[in-house]
């Protein structure tokens, strides 16, 4: 969709555009977008930007500031700081190489922002006499454009501290305009992929790093020496999360096919999966990550995350040699491009979602080989704020103990959580579910916590590290895993 200025009295805004400080009520809001159109005929932008770059950073709003215009559904706030005053009203984005910064210093510099609530739905963030480009190139505009004809997004024309939700609205673009140094005009146009907001306490997946929380339910095993000794069963619930970064380069030429591959040594990426007690994570070190987005290339549309590398170490002594998460989309809405974005796919139209993994452990007569088939759920953006608000917490913590110092380990729960219907765990790879079924409710406390006591676990622990993974299923059908990590010295 073309940007469509609204209708507003200019002039009213060069009075009312004062040297104002910011006021304790600007917030930041992340966004992250996919370029799908450049016209740059004088290159201006040097040849550095292309079609399926990233357009990622930060803008800065003040929602204390009034609404200038009386009417209900139309709501103009302008948006002014002075230059030096933190935090900076304004864009801070990187395109390619090259920044895009509100410049304040600039007299012919406007931030503003613009709301229609009425028979359609428009939120509008436009910022004119921006910083130029190292080059020499002006940057005239910078705007945020959502757009949505059914007038059913917005609730009013308040702007506040809610960042849009951009899936929510038909249109939702990056416009960035300006001049090169000979006068001659270019455009890019992105498709905004995300927008966040943040009150600074608790801020989600930073981009261009970001994290995908997925659930599963084991479906099928193939187990036929019986490796994994029973301790996996369909109805078992597989949960964790996977990293990636959204400015990995496509590696695949086709325009509707996306590899994207987060090579070893790369990044803090892959999987981090606890499943039946186990955890397992990716080696960052060694193994290749990958994700696959197929934009009906062939038909329909596909969506892999795999593992490649290392033997993981499992449950019983068996290792995981191969993980990964494959979806299919046979209507072909999944996706309307082959580009890496910051938002989970949907994958309520999917043919096949499973969550696959393999490995091996031996026996009696030799290696023998496992596979597990899971059922994906959902596929969620994960916050830092969902990772550390944990209403569980293991005891006593993380930390360095004697081997002469004993302890009960302890599990306390946060008042009001609905009852625990299912309990598993492992320690250092190996099974302790049974350990941890021993555990007793423990005394009346006054906080009016629910504990769970399991007497000696220090007799469970080795020299070195020992890391306890373990997942707990409510009532409410909710699943949190959570660990601890004990450093046992003295030998």
């Amino acid at each position: 969709m073309a940007f469509k200025k609204m209708s507003y009295s200019l002039l009213g805004s060069l009075i009312l555009c004062s040297a104002a400080d910011v006021s304790a009520e600007a917030v930041t809001l992340q966004i992250t977008a996919t370029v799908y159109n450049i016209y740059d005929s004088d290159n201006a932008l040097g040849g550095s930007v292309n079609m399926g770059d990233k357009i990622t950073g930060t803008y800065t709003i003040d929602v204390s500031v009034p609404d200038t215009d009386p009417n209900p559904e139309y709501g103009h706030y302008i948006q002014t700081s002075s230059p030096g005053s933190s935090p900076q009203l304004g864009f801070d984005l990187l395109l390619g190489p090259h920044s895009l910064k509100s410049d304040p210093t600039n007299t012919a510099h406007m931030y503003e922002a613009h709301i229609m609530n009425s028979y359609a739905d428009h939120f509008g963030l436009w910022s004119w006499g921006n910083m130029p480009l190292t080059n020499g190139s002006t940057v005239d505009d910078v705007v945020v454009d959502l757009y949505d004809g059914t007038g059913l997004v917005l609730s009013s024309d308040q702007l506040n501290a809610q960042a849009p939700d951009v899936t929510a609205f038909e249109f939702h673009d990056i416009h960035v305009s300006g001049r090169s140094v000979t006068g001659n005009h270019f455009s890019v146009d992105a498709k905004i992929d995300l927008i966040t907001a943040s009150d600074g306490e608790c801020l989600p997946s930073t981009l261009p790093i970001v994290k995908f929380g997925v659930n599963a339910t084991v479906r099928e095993i193939w187990d036929d020496q019986n490796v994994l000794n029973g301790t996996i069963r369909p109805g078992d619930v597989v949960s964790g999360t996977y990293t990636f970064n959204i400015n990995t380069p496509d590696t695949d030429s086709h325009p509707d096919y996306g590899r994207y591959e987060h090579v070893p040594g790369s990044g803090d990426y892959g999987f981090d999966i606890n499943w039946s007690g186990a955890n397992i994570r990716t080696n960052t070190a060694t193994d290749l990550f990958t994700i696959t987005v197929s934009n009906g290339a062939p038909s329909p549309d596909f969506y892999a995350v795999e593992q490649f590398g290392t033997n993981i170490p499992f449950i019983n002594g068996t290792v995981v040699d191969g993980t990964g998460i494959f979806v299919d989309d046979p209507t072909g809405v999944m996706f309307n491009s082959a580009a890496l974005a910051a938002t989970p796919p949907n994958i309520s139209a999917a043919g096949y979602k499973d969550f696959y993994m393999s490995g091996w452990g031996d026996t009696s007569t030799g290696t023998s080989y496992f596979s597990i088939i899971a059922d994906v759920s959902s596929i969620t953006e994960v916050s830092s704020c969902d990772e550390t608000a944990s209403p569980i917490t293991i005891s006593p913590g993380d930390g360095l103990y004697d081997r002469a110092q004993r302890f009960d380990a302890a599990i306390i729960f946060h008042p009001g959580l609905p009852p625990l219907m299912q309990m598993s765990g492992s320690l250092n790879g190996i099974n302790v579910t049974g350990e941890l079924n021993g555990c007793f409710p423990g005394a009346p406390n006054s906080e009016n916590r629910q504990t769970l006591v399991c007497p000696n676990f220090s007799d469970l622990l080795m020299q070195g590290s020992n890391t306890l993974s373990i997942t707990f299923t409510l009532g409410d059908g909710r699943v949190i895993n959570d660990s601890a990590n004990w450093q046992v010295i003295g030998y």
